[in-house]
C-alpha cells in the first residue's frame, strides 16, 4: 500500500513517516497544496495522510481535487488537526475527509488509523469486485437481481437459524455468515460461460441440454479461482468458488458434478442448496406455475436425508416465516428461465 503524507513541519513528518514504515506502507512527501496534488494524481496513493496546520484553508480545497479527480480506486484520507470547532469538523467531512486525527497525537494513533484505513480499502476493492461479477451474471442470464438478493437474504436466516443446532454452534460464526452472505450471490455465475441457445431457452431442456447446463457448476468454479489467484486476499472468493462448484450436490449423494455426500458437501454449498431450490419452487418458469409457500415447504421436508440434511431442513423450519416474508418482499411472481 502507498501513502502519501503532506505536512511542511519535520516532527510531524518524522512521526508519520516511522508510522507508514512500521506499517509497511511504502510512502512518498509534500509539502505544499500543488505539489501534493501532482504526487497523488501520479502516484495514486491510497492513503493521504494531510496536516491542516500545513495547508490550512488549502487542505480543504486539496481535498475537493482528490475526491473530483478519483476514477476508480479510491483514496482514504486521514486529516490531522488542530481544528475543534464543530464547524470545522463537519466541512473537513463535507470536503470528503475520511477520519480526523486531532492534535497533539502520538504515532499509536496514526496506526490505528491506518490499520482501519486498510480495511475500509479492503472492503471497497471487494465490493467493487462483487459488483462486477453480480452485473456479469445477470447481463447473460435472464433471471433478476431479485433473485440473488433474495438468496443473499435466505441463506443468511438460515445460517443463523441452523446456528442453534448444538452441531453447529461453533461452525456457523459471525465471519462465516458474512462471507456466505456475501459469496452466495455469485452462486450462478458459471451461466455466463453457458451458450445463449441453451441458457435463455423458453421452455424444457433436452437431456443433451441439461448435461450441458450441469456445466455452469464447473464453469463458476474455475472463472472464481481465476479472480482470486490475482485477488488473494479477497476471502469471500474462496467461499464464492466452493458454493459454485458444490451448490447442485444432494445430501445423499446423488447430485453434480462431483457426486458429494453427507458433510462431504461444504456447509456453505449446503446452505445455498436449499435457499436456491426454495427460489425455484416458489418462482413461475415458463414450464410451470409458481408453487405455494406452503407447498414448498412440504417438498423441502420431503427431502430431508435426501437432497437436504435433517438438521438443514429442521433449520428452514425454524425460519420458514422469515422465508416467505422475503419471498413476498422481492417479488417472486416473475417468469425466469428453464432451470435444471
Amino acid at each position: 500500500m502507498k501513502g502519501l503524507i503532506i505536512t511542511n513541519h519535520p516532527s510531524i513528518s518524522i512521526l508519520l513517516k516511522q508510522s507508514l514504515h512500521e506499517r509497511s506502507v511504502d510512502f512518498i512527501l509534500a509539502n505544499n497544496r500543488s505539489e501534493a496534488f501532482e504526487r497523488w494524481n501520479f502516484h495514486r496513493p491510497q492513503v493521504v495522510i494531510l496536516d491542516m496546520t500545513s495547508l490550512h484553508d488549502e487542505g480543504f480545497t486539496l481535498i475537493r481535487d482528490i475526491r473530483k479527480a478519483e476514477m476508480v480506486a479510491y483514496t482514504y484520507i486521514l486529516v490531522l488537526t488542530h481544528l475543534h470547532q464543530e464547524k470545522d469538523l463537519e466541512r473537513l467531512f463535507e470536503c470528503g475527509a475520511d477520519d480526523v486525527l486531532m492534535s497533539p497525537f502520538l504515532k499509536r494513533d496514526v496506526q490505528i488509523r491506518l490499520k482501519s484505513a486498510k480495511r475500509i480499502l479492503s472492503l471497497f476493492d471487494q465490493q467493487i469486485l462483487i459488483d462486477a461479477l453480480m452485473e456479469l451474471t445477470e447481463t447473460r442470464d435472464l433471471e433478476t437481481g431479485e433473485h440473488i438478493e433474495r438468496i443473499r437474504r435466505y441463506v443468511q436466516v438460515l445460517a443463523m437459524s441452523l446456528k442453534k443446532s448444538p452441531k453447529y454452534a461453533a461452525r456457523i460464526t459471525p465471519s462465516f455468515i458474512e462471507l456466505l452472505t456475501t459469496s452466495s450471490a455469485l452462486h450462478d455465475i458459471g451461466k455466463v460461460g453457458i451458450e445463449d441457445r441453451i441458457l435463455k431457452k423458453r421452455g424444457r431442456y433436452t437431456d443433451g441440454e441439461r448435461e450441458i447446463m450441469k456445466r455452469h457448476s464447473i464453469l463458476g468454479y474455475e472463472t472464481l479461482e481465476r479472480v482470486q489467484s490475482k485477488y488473494p486476499s479477497v476471502q469471500f472468493l474462496k467461499m464464492a468458488a466452493e458454493i459454485a462448484h458444490w451448490h447442485h450436490e444432494r445430501y445423499d449423494g446423488f447430485g453434480y458434478p462431483d457426486g458429494l455426500k453427507e458433510d462431504e458437501i461444504p456447509l456453505s454449498a449446503q446452505i445455498v442448496s436449499l435457499s436456491d431450490v426454495f427460489d425455484a419452487l416458489v418462482t413461475e418458469r415458463i414450464y410451470k406455475k409458481q408453487y405455494s409457500f406452503e407447498q414448498a415447504k412440504n417438498i423441502i421436508v420431503k427431502e430431508a436425508n435426501k437432497q437436504f440434511s435433517s438438521d438443514l431442513v429442521d433449520a428452514f423450519l425454524r425460519c420458514q416465516e422469515e422465508f416467505q416474508a422475503i419471498a413476498t418482499r422481492f417479488h417472486v411472481n416473475t417468469i425466469s428461465n428453464s432451470t435444471i
